[in-house]
């Protein structure tokens, strides 16, 4: 899943690790150097394959405690009876 999404994540990485610092410790990141950050995001940006990993077996494993397919469903076909 990592590789198919890999450059879209980077940019979505980029973004969270931006906002996140800019919430919680905005004038510190406003000084830490472009280099560094740039070493925050990749670090972020390596530790996206083994969490999404991990987070994708959960939400597998927990997919009924998340999703209610069923009343889902129903839904679908109560809003599409007349189709």
């Amino acid at each position: 899943f990592y590789e198919a999404a890999e450059d879209g994540l980077l940019l979505l990485v980029d973004d969270i690790v931006q906002e996140t610092a800019m919430h919680h410790m905005p004038s510190s990141w406003y000084y830490i150097p472009a280099a560094v950050k740039n070493e925050i995001i990749l670090s972020a940006n390596r530790a996206c394959p083994q969490f999404l990993s991990a987070f994708i077996a959960d939400m597998q494993a927990n997919i009924n405690s998340v999703l209610d397919i069923r009343d889902m469903c129903i839904k679908i076909f109560v809003e599409n009876k007349e189709k």
